[in-house]
């Protein structure tokens, strides 16, 4: 029988694999994901997230269902875990982790801005929303004769962006239009406040303004009024927006691997400063763009992740 002793000398190489690749699984640090519905974005980032820490670490993945009972029995398992990090997939599991773990690293992702981090010094993460600058670029280049844009907002939580839009467009000779919608039900006091002559319509992704709730009163003032929506979604473009910015969610989980990967090394998550996306994907509406006679570049249609016709 060979020894080991001679074993390592016949085959160094192969002895040096074998006894890493052994110890290996065994030793890989627990993480813990925490999710905050069971849909198709988050099973997309959890899956993205995974792959981007294959063989770092072993993820364990919870569900955060809706109600306290489920909340709190999230939080019990994540506490028998004592995961090495905890990454928080959606709005609501980031405000449960960061409200009951004060030390340990946390990595948030598919959160709307880094405002949901509240200044959490454990913690960093990937937000959805894209800046101003690259979703006035895009709508430059998608809609370059349209100059007269009439804007849906809600001072309350979209102030600070409107006036940024506003600098931008003004700055490149646009007219801008404010409407302000601080509740669902001035929308119809906000579209008169609109002029007929409307180029584009723009609004903002929150529940007083863009939402599931106002999106027919929207849908169907773009339609009637033959002005193209820009929609902040993939869900708004497949239902008559013109065209919409939507994320890689499962980019935004390796995106958010990329962010463990640097803690397990040794950052500090607040030395980490939150990131927005970087992959874009955009949506078409061709049966919008027919109806409001807008001519749409065989080159954007071949670039779009998805037309619809």
């Amino acid at each position: 029988m060979v020894r080991e002793n001679q074993l390592c000398r016949v085959f160094p190489l192969l002895w040096v694999f074998v006894t890493l690749s052994g110890a290996g699984a065994s030793e890989l640090p627990t993480l813990a994901a925490l999710l905050s519905h069971d849909a198709a974005p988050y099973r997309e980032a959890l899956d993205g997230l995974r792959n981007g820490l294959d063989g770092v670490a072993r993820v364990e993945s919870l569900l955060l269902a809706d109600g306290e009972e489920t909340a709190d029995s999230a939080l019990e398992a994540l506490k028998r875990l004592q995961p090495r990090l905890i990454v928080a997939l959606g709005g609501n599991a980031t405000r449960v982790v960061l409200g009951s773990f004060k030390e340990t690293p946390v990595v948030a992702g598919l959160i709307l801005n880094a405002g949901d981090l509240a200044n959490a010094h454990n913690a960093t993460g990937v937000f959805m929303e894209f800046s101003m600058r690259l979703q006035w670029q895009w709508f430059r280049k998608i809609l370059p004769r349209a100059h007269t844009l009439g804007v849906l907002f809600n001072p309350e939580n979209s102030g600070t962006r409107f006036h940024e839009l506003q600098r931008m467009a003004q700055e490149s000779g646009y007219s801008v239009l404010a409407a302000e919608v601080p509740a669902p039900a001035t929308l119809p006091a906000a579209f008169k406040r609109l002029p007929a002559s409307l180029d584009a319509l723009w609004g903002f992704e929150d529940p007083k303004v863009l939402s599931p709730q106002t999106s027919r009163e929207i849908l169907l003032y773009s339609y009637r009024n033959r002005v193209p929506l820009i929609g902040p979604s993939a869900n708004w473009a497949r239902a008559g927006a013109l065209y919409a910015l939507d994320r890689d969610y499962d980019d935004l989980g390796q995106q958010c691997a990329l962010l463990v990967n640097a803690i397990l090394a040794g950052a500090e998550p607040r030395a980490l400063p939150p990131q927005e996306p970087r992959k874009v994907l955009y949506y078409l509406n061709l049966r919008a763009a027919e109806h409001m006679k807008l001519e749409i570049s065989e080159d954007q249609v071949r670039g779009a992740r998805e037309v619809y016709r």
